[in-house]
C-alpha cells in the first residue's frame, strides 16, 4: 500500500495475466479496488491464458466449454506498480498469475513450470543467475507498412542502420529517457541501450537477476511499457522476430550463470568440478533445443529470423566466444563464467523460456550429460544439426515430445500446442499481398 500512498492521484487499476504470447490480458477497475485485490487476488476466465494472438478462444480446448468457461482465482504479484504514463487517466498496473485454491499454480500457467524447475534447482543448493540481452524496433505508426520510423528529433526518415550510434540514440532520446524513468520505478535494471544493425533497431541489456520469475516478469512489462511510451510518441514498437523485410531480427539472449547458497558460481572452470557442471548445462541445454523450438521461435514470423548467415543461430552447437552458435562461453574470468543462449527470439514468452532453461539445465546435471565438442569457425556453414526451419515441423517435434510433457506438465504442454496450432493454421490460409502481386499476372 506504501506505493499507492506516494501516488495518490492515481484513480484507476489496470489488473491482469500474461498469456502464452506474452500479451497482457485483463481489465480496468477504480482503485476503491485496492484493498480487496491485494487481500483476495480477482478472477478471470483461465481461457484467456490459451487465446490466440488475435484473442480468441482456441477451438476444443478444454478450457472453454469442457469447464464451462469456468473462472479462475488469480492473485497479484508482490512487485511494485506501474504508473501507466501515457495514459489520460492516472493509471497503475498490477499483474498477478492464475493459481489453485491452495496457493499452488494452476497447470495451465506459464509461471508455473518456471516456478518448478527454479525450486528443484534451489532445493540442491543451486540457483541461475541471468540477465538478457533483448532487440526491438522502433517503426512508424503512420504508414502502418512496417517502414522504419522517422528520427523524432531530426524528423527526418531513417534509411539505413546506425550500429552502436551516440546520434542515434539522442534521435529517440525524450522516448528511450522515459523508458529509463520506469524501468527505475519498477526495479528494472538496464545495463546499456544501443543501437542496432537494423533500421530503427535498438538493443536493451538487462542486470542479471538470480530471482528467473522476477526477469521474465521485467521482460514482459518492459514490452508493455515500450509500446504504451511508443504509440504516446506516435511511434509503434515492435518486439516481433523479424518485423521489416530485409533487416536483422529480434533476438532475446540469455546470459546464464550458476551459484551456490553462498553465490559462489557454480560455473567457475579454473576447477574440474565447475567445468564439468558448466558442460553439463550446455548437453542439457542441446537435448532439448529441437523439441523446445516452438517455444524458442512461437510464430510463422519468428522463422524468417532463423536463417542462415543473418545473426540468428540456426544449427544445434555450442562454441567458445563464437555469435554463430546456438550456445555461446563468452570470454571471460574463470570466475564470472557464463553460458549464453542465442536462440530465442524477442517474440517468445519468457516464463517457458526460462522454465524450459533451467529445467534443461537440471536435467544436465542429474544424467551426467556430456555435450559434443565445442565448434570453431563459421556454424552456418558445417554440417551441424538444424533448428526447425518453418513452424509446421516445429509444432510437429513440440507435439510428439515426451520431453517437452515433463518439463512443462501435460496440460500446459496440450494448452501451448493448441494455440500454436490454431495460430499456425490462420496464418497458413492467408495470401500476401506480395504473394498475389508476386503469381497472380502470370499464373
Amino acid at each position: 500500500m506504501t506505493w499507492f500512498e506516494n501516488n495518490l492521484d492515481i484513480t484507476q487499476l489496470l489488473v491482469g495475466v500474461f498469456d502464452y504470447n506474452g500479451v497482457l490480458r485483463g481489465k480496468r477497475m477504480p482503485v476503491s479496488k485496492l484493498e480487496s485485490l491485494a487481500k483476495d487476488g480477482f478472477k478471470m476466465p483461465v481461457s484467456i491464458l490459451q487465446t490466440d494472438i488475435w484473442g480468441r478462444d482456441i477451438e476444443n480446448s478444454p478450457l472453454v466449454f469442457d469447464t464451462g468457461d469456468s473462472d479462475g482465482q488469480v492473485r497479484l504479484s508482490t512487485r511494485t506498480p506501474l504508473r501507466l504514463s501515457w495514459m489520460a487517466e492516472p493509471t497503475a498496473l498490477l499483474i498477478g498469475s492464475f493459481v489453485n485454491e491452495d496457493g499452488t499454480a494452476h497447470s495451465a500457467c506459464p509461471k508455473g513450470a518456471l516456478a518448478r524447475h527454479q525450486s528443484a534447482l534451489g532445493a540442491q543448493n543451486m540457483h541461475i543467475k541471468a540477465g538478457v540481452e533483448m532487440e526491438f524496433y522502433l517503426l512508424s505508426e503512420q504508414d502502418g507498412t512496417g517502414a522504419p520510423s522517422s528520427s523524432p528529433a531530426m524528423g527526418n526518415k531513417l534509411i539505413a542502420g546506425d550500429t552502436l550510434s551516440a546520434h542515434h540514440l539522442d534521435d529517440f532520446d525524450a522516448l528511450l529517457s522515459q523508458i529509463n524513468q520506469l524501468c527505475l520505478a519498477q526495479d528494472i535494471a538496464i545495463d546499456t541501450v544501443t543501437s542496432e544493425l537494423g533500421v530503427g533497431q535498438f538493443e536493451i541489456t538487462f542486470q542479471p537477476k538470480d530471482d528467473l520469475i522476477c526477469l521474465a516478469e521485467d521482460i514482459l512489462i518492459f514490452k508493455y511499457m515500450v509500446k504504451g511510451l511508443a504509440k504516446s510518441h506516435a511511434i509503434r514498437a515492435s518486439f516481433m522476430a523479424k518485423p521489416v523485410s530485409g533487416e536483422a531480427g529480434c533476438g532475446l539472449h540469455v546470459h546464464a550463470s550458476l551459484l551456490d547458497d553462498t553465490g559462489a558460481n557454480l560455473f567457475h572452470d579454473d576447477d574440474a568440478a565447475g567445468a564439468l557442471r558448466l558442460s553439463q548445462a550446455v548437453a542439457g541445454i542441446m537435448q532439448v533445443m529441437q523439441d523446445s523450438t516452438l517455444i524458442l521461435a512461437p510464430n510463422t514470423n519468428s522463422y524468417r529470423r532463423l536463417v542462415p548467415s543473418s545473426h540468428a543461430p540456426t544449427k544445434i552447437c555450442w562454441g567458445m566466444d563464437n555469435r554463430t552458435a546456438s550456445i555461446r562461453i563468452p570470454a571471460s574470468s574463470p570466475s564470472a563464467r557464463r553460458l549464453e543462449y542465442r536462440s530465442a527470439g524477442a517474440d517468445c514468452n519468457p516464463y517457458l523460456l526460462l522454465g524450459i532453461m533451467a529445467g534443461a539445465m537440471a536435467r544436465g546435471f542429474d544424467e551426467a550429460l556430456v555435450p559434443p565438442q565445442p565448434i570453431t569457425g563459421n556454424a552456418y556453414e558445417q554440417d551441424i544439426e538444424d533448428l526447425p526451419c518453418e513452424m509446421g515441423a516445429s509444432l510437429a517435434l513440440f507435439r510428439a515430445s515426451d520431453l517437452m510433457k515433463t518439463l512443462l506438465g501435460d496440460a500446459l504442454h496440450s494448452y501451448f500446442i493448441g494455440t500454436k496450432q490454431q495460430e499456425w493454421q490462420c496464418f497458413a490460409e492467408q495470401v500476401s499481398r506480395f504473394e498475389f502481386d508476386s503469381l497472380s499476372n502470370n499464373l
